[in-house]
């Protein structure tokens, strides 16, 4: 995996932690 799994993850990620808020 590369820079488009990290970005996916990261992604992902920042939209869970928005919707946790």
């Amino acid at each position: 995996m590369g820079a488009g799994g990290a970005g996916l993850r990261a992604a992902v990620e920042a939209r869970e932690s928005g919707l946790r808020v």
